[in-house]
């Protein structure tokens, strides 16, 4: 993961593409003229991407082949890249030489695509990391599948029942395996998919005080939701529950500047007080703060993830920021002044 930094002399962008054959993983690198991507951590699919390609073989332009963009910059004589890799969706030709990409979803979509035929048990006892992990390798057999979340639960006794949506299993809101162990569940930039912690303001972030060009802001008051109860509604589990609650000193929305705007949180896999609460607290962190658009002016960091916190300098004073969007167009021409990325975030502190 590369930073937002500071626009510096000497900096060269560099963007490279490749087309990577499905049925026997050749890769052959294309002409690429321009792309962009949407990180969005409400989608389905976390990453859509959407290119300008020149120099391909035509063949090679049909899903379910895939696309690979690498971008970074080279400074001080090191190259510092990093992918983003989707499977190939629509694809338009502008003119006899350009082919249009939109539309490329990250792999995610191949999971959500394969929905159970039958009712599928999910069995007491087993462990909720490794239960999501063999549903992703079902429906992507050849994935990387990574876990670093740091706890995990088992499924109640008696097991569970999933109806048609497997990836709804894994990260639906209400009765999801993700929501029941705190986890986050997506498809990175280079096509691993990820089990890890939900970010919290405390993350390690990025710091972009010093190249912010903009921000707008916003208050939508029906949207805050400053406190979360989280329980069970398994008739074998005893009851249990957890209490969330925004009562940070510096949040815009702390219950004692907001009052208390209070939303309740069922899901049979909840088996603990303490998975409760931090159910509540995961909860939370999604939906407290106040929402905000920034442009940052920096080196395009476009395959950034919206599970990192960020830190920008306004007139307010420097805020603190969970960002939710990420949305960046990169050239390939080194010297074109395409270098802004658009963030959608949620202010959730300023200190002077």
């Amino acid at each position: 993961m590369i930073p937002p930094v500071p626009l510096a002399s000497g900096m060269r962008r560099v963007a490279r593409a490749y087309i990577i054959d499905h049925d026997t993983g050749v890769e052959s690198q294309v002409g690429l003229l321009s792309a962009s991507v949407e990180v969005d951590a409400g989608s389905d699919c976390r990453r859509v991407v959407s290119a300008q390609l020149v120099d391909v073989d035509p063949r090679l332009l049909t899903p379910p082949h895939r696309l690979r963009v690498e971008a970074g910059y080279v400074w001080g004589g090191v190259e510092y890249v990093a992918p983003v890799h989707v499977r190939i969706g629509k694809v338009a030709r502008t003119n006899q030489r350009v082919w249009s990409l939109s539309d490329c979803r990250s792999f995610e979509a191949i999971v959500k695509g394969d929905r159970f035929v039958e009712p599928r048990r999910l069995e007491g006892g087993a462990s909720i990391v490794e239960t999501i992990r063999a549903l992703i390798l079902e429906a992507v057999p050849w994935a990387r599948v990574e876990a670093t979340c740091t706890y995990d639960a088992s499924i109640p006794r008696g097991g569970i029942v999933a109806a048609e949506d497997r990836w709804g299993t894994i990260v639906g809101r209400d009765e999801s395996l993700a929501t029941a162990i705190s986890a986050d569940v997506y498809c990175d930039g280079a096509g691993t998919f990820r089990i890890t912690d939900v970010p919290t303001i405390e993350t390690p972030g990025w710091d972009a005080t010093r190249c912010t060009e903009s921000w707008s802001r916003g208050l939508d008051g029906s949207t805050v939701v400053n406190s979360w109860v989280a329980h069970s509604d398994n008739p074998d589990v005893s009851p249990v529950r957890g209490i969330a609650e925004d009562i940070d000193p510096f949040s815009p929305t702390r219950i004692s500047r907001w009052g208390r705007v209070t939303k309740f949180h069922a899901s049979p896999l909840y088996s603990s007080d303490e998975q409760c609460a931090r159910g509540a607290r995961t909860l939370l962190s999604k939906t407290r703060g106040v929402t905000r658009e920034l442009s940052i002016e920096t080196v395009p960091n476009w395959w950034a993830d919206v599970t990192e916190p960020v830190q920008v300098e306004t007139d307010l004073g420097v805020e603190s920021h969970l960002v939710d969007r990420v949305t960046v167009r990169v050239e390939a021409d080194p010297q074109s002044d395409a270098v802004a990325m658009q963030l959608r975030s949620r202010l959730v502190g300023v200190s002077a």
